[in-house]
């Protein structure tokens, strides 16, 4: 069957969606206007379809993502991690609050459409191999960006950026590296932190927290520290 969400319309589900069963076949779900919040959806048979492209879904759990969800208007990632089991566009806006995050899962997997990328809480990178794995992988409006917390994460090669950016914490989880590149300036409003390495060559970086990274190459770099505490 099909469950449709007009304008107007809100639905607020607390344990799971699924869509499609062995009995009833293949499920739809619309948001042709309406608001759904839901902590986890899941496809009940194969073929199930999603339009998220003219509404409001609002995620308030942890949950990949099924396949065929993969166009939205507004996606706002409440609470938990919102993971991604393929690529997605979103034409207006994500909006990622505090305590919840955005994983793209794959290094492959691409957030496009052209929508802004908004909120206080983090998002993944995983892209790996590119001169500016950021805007690789998060093909966005990254102007109101800053509030949110990165987190490189790829495998295998090490990541790059080569253009400036703000942002409120950064972690560097990549033990192969994370590279500056290209004369840039990186602002951080909270802290510098990771397991991995970051060479930071002829960059700046502007410091507002604390700066615990496990390995730090500095290089020719400027950093203006202006935490607490630092090594």
């Amino acid at each position: 069957g099909t469950l449709t969400f007009a304008g107007g319309f809100d639905l607020t589900v607390s344990a799971s969606i699924t869509v499609g069963s062995s009995s009833s076949g293949v499920g739809h779900i619309i948001l042709n206007g309406g608001v759904l919040y839901v902590p986890f959806i899941t496809n009940g048979t194969a073929g199930a379809t999603y339009d998220f492209s003219s509404g409001n879904l609002y995620t308030t759990g942890s949950f990949t993502l099924p396949v065929g969800a993969n166009s939205f208007w507004n996606l706002f990632v409440q609470s938990g991690t919102l993971s991604m089991g393929a690529s997605i566009t979103v034409a207006d806006m994500i909006y990622i609050s505090n305590l919840a995050s955005l994983d793209p899962g794959s290094s492959t997997n691409i957030v496009g459409g052209g929508g802004t990328l908004r909120g206080d809480g983090a998002f993944v990178i995983t892209a790996v191999g590119h001169a500016n794995d950021l805007i690789t992988q998060y093909s966005l409006d990254l102007t109101y960006a800053g509030g949110l917390s990165i987190y490189f994460e790829g495998g295998g090669p090490g990541q790059a950026i080569n253009a400036s950016l703000s942002c409120k914490n950064l972690v560097i989880d990549n033990s192969s590296g994370v590279n500056f590149h290209a004369y840039i300036t990186v602002t951080i409003s909270g802290n510098l932190s990771g397991t991995g390495t970051l060479n930071a060559d002829t960059n700046s970086i502007y410091l507002y927290g604390n700066m615990t990274v496990v390995n730090f190459t500095p290089s020719a770099s400027f950093v203006d520290m202006r935490g607490s505490s630092q090594y």
